[in-house]
């Protein structure tokens, strides 16, 4: 009984979790410009360790960076994020897959010629994912 209740606490933290990344990706669109760097930082640095404690990217956590880099838009800095986001391209995971998917498409709308700097890491998990799909 008392792993039952564990568990069961465990599963309403990851949902919870889940719903913050999902409210936090609505406030990041409508108000993210108005972040400053290191307020946008402290908040990639907490979906990072969501990521690490639950040992996976999450479609949710996911989302939520994607709030971000619209809100941000030429300002977000893909470095801090990135490699979480080749993960995601990388799993078994079918939504963290298409979640990916867009954000790298966000990432190349805001940060325009920019983007060629992250493409050797972004392209060959996408063309996997095109080839995969065959």
């Amino acid at each position: 009984m008392g792993s039952d209740l564990q568990n069961f606490g465990e599963k309403k933290a990851r949902e919870y979790q889940d719903y913050l990344a999902g409210l936090l990706q609505i406030i990041l669109v409508k108000a993210g410009h108005k972040l400053d760097a290191q307020t946008a930082g402290n908040i990639v640095k907490l979906l990072i360790l969501i990521f690490q404690s639950l040992k996976r990217v999450t479609e949710n956590g996911l989302i939520a960076l994607s709030g971000l880099i619209n809100g941000l838009g030429d300002r977000v800095n893909v470095n801090e994020f990135g490699q979480y986001l080749v993960w995601a391209l990388q799993g078994e995971d079918d939504e963290c897959i298409r979640v990916s998917c867009g954000l790298v498409s966000d990432i190349a709308v805001a940060l325009h010629e920019n983007v060629g700097q992250y493409l050797n890491d972004f392209v060959p998990p996408l063309l996997k994912i095109l080839r995969d799909q065959n």
